[in-house]
């Protein structure tokens, strides 16, 4: 997902830069792969539906 920061004329100056700092390292975190992570309720009900046809 893409967001696109405007620091020029920003009224937010010296607060920004944390902001900044802070959504780099949020993307550095790898979600994907740790149990529990948040799923769409569509892939939710595929994976029931497949435990359902195992059994």
């Amino acid at each position: 997902m893409g967001i696109r920061f405007r620091n020029s004329g920003s009224r937010y100056e010296p607060f920004n830069m944390v902001f900044m700092r802070m959504f780099l390292q949020l993307q550095k975190v790898d979600d994907i792969s740790d149990y529990g992570h948040q799923i769409h309720i569509e892939e939710y009900l595929y994976k029931k539906s497949l435990v359902k046809k195992i059994n």
